[in-house]
């Protein structure tokens, strides 16, 4: 978790001269940031592939570990990290629009939700009915429930495709991290966010209630 790591520690050891440490430095924010960075960007940049999206990431922290150009200070440096792999992905968005003569898009793009997703859209979407996310929903597998989830999965494609931040936040909280955590990922302050993730859960439920509906 985010909130375990030494900041202060990492950020002497990412701009001191010693390379080991710089490098052991880099593998540790890889471990701690890469699966916050991957929802992020997967949310954000819907067009990007999901293996391209790994080797971006990837080629992102490598960078990270050869800038000269480091952040102020630690208590900036998870910001400064999710910008560095935000660039990069951008950077290979506008090298494929060039290479196919595109037009710049406005983002969000619209597209499908991370399919990688659907099990965790239809327990948000459970959660919206006014089940207990925390405790685990067992159903039989019948035609009618399987109907139900589908119903729900695809109901959340079309929000992520809408809303991807607030879609984002939604699954953020039902991954069950710390408010603190998806405030970094955010980049808005814990209050907001609390806010946010509120006003995001009504905006989900006419994507979904129809099919709720389907189980009382």
């Amino acid at each position: 978790m985010l909130e375990s790591l030494d900041l202060n520690g990492l950020y002497r050891d990412l701009v001191g001269i010693h390379l080991g440490r710089k490098a052991d430095a880099v593998t540790r924010l890889y471990q701690h940031f890469r699966p916050l960075v991957f929802k992020k960007l997967r949310y954000q940049y819907q067009a990007i592939q999901e293996t391209d999206l790994q080797d971006v990431i990837q080629e992102a922290f490598i960078k990270i570990y050869n800038t000269k150009s480091y952040p102020k200070d630690a208590a900036s440096m998870s910001a400064w990290v999710f910008r560095v792999c935000e660039n990069a992905c951008l950077d290979l968005l506008r090298k494929a629009y060039r290479k196919h003569e595109m037009e710049w898009p406005e983002w969000p793009i619209d597209s499908e939700a991370p399919s990688a997703e659907v099990e965790l859209q239809a327990s948000a979407g459970l959660q919206e009915a006014g089940v207990d996310s925390d405790q685990p929903v067992s159903r039989p597998l019948t035609p009618l429930n399987r109907a139900v989830e589908f119903c729900v999965s695809s109901g959340m494609s079309l929000f992520s495709s809408q809303y991807p931040e607030r879609a984002l936040a939604i699954s953020l909280a039902m991954d069950g991290l710390s408010m603190s955590a998806i405030a970094l990922t955010l980049d808005r302050t814990e209050a907001a966010t609390r806010q946010f993730i509120y006003e995001s859960k009504k905006k989900l439920a006419p994507f979904i209630q129809h099919c709720l509906e389907q189980l009382r």
